[in-house]
């Protein structure tokens, strides 16, 4: 599927839910592993100069980032510096990763809240 069109169905299936729905703790299994996956490529190096899906694997992530910033602030204008966004997305990228281990452990992290999202929480276990 298309960067175009998974954002598309992202936008109809989270997003349109509201704030609340982009959390990693109320992601499906399906967004959870596609979000994760499309983080990956970006910050591992998976990307291919030549390929031009490689510039929409930032769009999905980006997009639930700003979901929750919005809902952090209200839905009022706001400016975030680029430094900041990038340090919400790898913020973003681990709590996915608590998300899955709490899925799929015995493992119990408390999952983040729009409140507790990208503030440098402590996470109980």
């Amino acid at each position: 599927m298309s960067g175009k069109h998974v954002l598309q169905r992202f936008q109809e299936e989270v997003l349109r839910s509201g704030p609340e729905a982009t959390l990693p703790s109320n992601l499906s299994d399906y967004w959870l592993a596609e979000i994760q996956q499309n983080i990956e490529r970006c910050f591992d190096g998976e990307q291919d100069p030549e390929d031009a899906e490689s510039e929409s694997y930032l769009s999905l992530p980006l997009a639930a980032v700003m979901h929750i910033l919005f809902a952090k602030n209200s839905d009022e204008e706001f400016t975030v510096p680029i430094e900041a966004m990038l340090k919400n997305i790898e913020d973003y990228r681990i709590e996915l990763a608590l998300e899955e281990i709490r899925r799929k452990t015995n493992i119990k992290a408390e999952p983040a809240t729009i409140a507790s999202i990208f503030t440098d929480r402590d996470v109980m276990v």
